[in-house]
């Protein structure tokens, strides 16, 4: 997933200057804060640097500054267990839930909802909230 929302949102970085968020789906098994850690963070990034070379070819020369979080880091800042960026749902058990409850006037939005994960996603999520109210 990638998103770059200072495209909308100007303020969100300094002057002609993006933000760029990138990530993809890491296990929270195998990773902990020991001297691999730095290098392991770098070698995960990877993938996401090369698909991000597809839509901004010069990503390299240009980054000014490069915030890689891990699972670790989720959990931490986050307060998520083991980091979950997003609930962890198996195919078979159904879709992230709808913004609809069990008790009248009470909705849910977020990254817990439908559709999913991310911030571009969990924004989603309040716009479908929203128009849901509107009908």
């Amino acid at each position: 997933m990638i998103s770059i929302p200072s495209v909308w949102d100007a303020n969100l970085a300094p002057r002609d200057h993006h933000v760029v968020h990138a990530y993809s789906l890491e296990p929270f098994q195998g990773w902990q804060r020991d001297d691999h850690y730095a290098a392991k963070k770098q070698a995960r990034a990877q993938p996401l640097y090369q698909a991000l070379a597809k839509v901004i070819p010069d990503l390299g020369e240009r980054v000014v500054l490069e915030l890689i979080g891990t699972p670790l880091t989720h959990a931490h800042y986050l307060r998520r267990h083991q980091g979950t960026y997003g609930p962890a749902i198996a195919a078979e058990q159904g879709l992230f839930p709808h913004c609809h409850t069990a008790i009248a006037n009470l909705y849910r939005v977020g990254d817990s909802t439908l559709p999913g994960i991310g911030v571009p996603a969990a924004a989603a999520s309040g716009i479908l909230c929203a128009n849901t109210l509107k009908n």
